[in-house]
């Protein structure tokens, strides 16, 4: 596998590191840990052949629930959970809005370049599930603006960040689906999760997920709407075994 840390095309050093013939420049390879080598500017990462799926789909769904039955009854698959703690600690250090556009622009940079990290250290497994992966940073960098309503300039000011985001695609998506009432009662039972968030959520941003992941060749749809628990971790590991095995 590689990562994202590519030549440019002219073989100047941008990044300004000794040795590093990175594109994307301001040394944005070396904050992550990737800078290139002398010979190709390209990382690599030893090992064998490896597959990176990713566990999405709707708040409370049941995705958090698949992810920790695979983590105890699939040991031979690796879990990446989702922790933003560090990322949402520095925004709240900095005293970052992500109302107010220039400081949504650099909260995306902090969880783009969190994601990116973490995309590294799971590339020495063979076999990947995320809890979310670069797919939905992606998504909600670029849709979460228009759920608020806002006409953000975005895909041009995040190009660079962008493009390195998407060499940490997952190979396959499954997205985990349920019914509106079914995510309320669900919600309901929840208390870690804000209501106000929720109904934001469900009224604004869902419809946008929907549509930004439906009809997509690398996504499978898996409704939960009546499983319960135990029947959806079940359902998720067959299908992720299914598709670990190329069936």
């Amino acid at each position: 596998a590689t990562i994202p840390c590519l030549p440019s095309a002219a073989g100047e050093n941008l990044c300004g590191r000794a040795g590093c013939r990175c594109r994307w420049g301001q040394g944005f390879c070396w904050l992550l840990g990737l800078c290139g080598s002398l010979e190709s500017g390209i990382i690599r990462v030893q090992g064998a052949e490896k597959m990176i799926l990713s566990l999405q789909g709707c708040m409370a769904a049941g995705k958090t629930t698949a992810a920790r039955y695979l983590q105890q009854h699939a040991t031979e698959i690796h879990v990446s959970f989702e922790d933003n703690a560090a990322v949402v600690q520095k925004v709240k250090e900095r005293g970052l809005k992500k109302d107010v556009y220039e400081d949504y622009l650099e909260i995306q940079r902090l969880y783009i370049l969190h994601e990116i990290q973490r995309h590294e250290r799971v590339s020495r497994y063979s076999n990947v599930v995320m809890d979310f992966g670069a797919e939905e940073i992606e998504f909600y960098t670029l849709d979460y603006p228009k759920a608020m309503g806002k006409t953000w300039e975005i895909s041009g000011p995040l190009k660079r960040e962008l493009a390195m985001l998407r060499e940490c695609m997952p190979d396959k998506i499954v997205f985990l689906e349920a019914e509106e009432k079914i995510l309320r009662q669900r919600k309901e039972k929840d208390g870690t999760r804000s209501r106000r968030f929720f109904d934001f959520y469900v009224q604004s941003l869902l419809p946008l997920k929907r549509e930004w992941f439906r009809g997509r060749e690398d996504v499978v749809f898996l409704d939960t709407s009546h499983l319960t628990s135990q029947e959806t971790g079940e359902q998720v590991k067959a299908l992720v075994g299914k598709i670990f095995a190329g069936v």
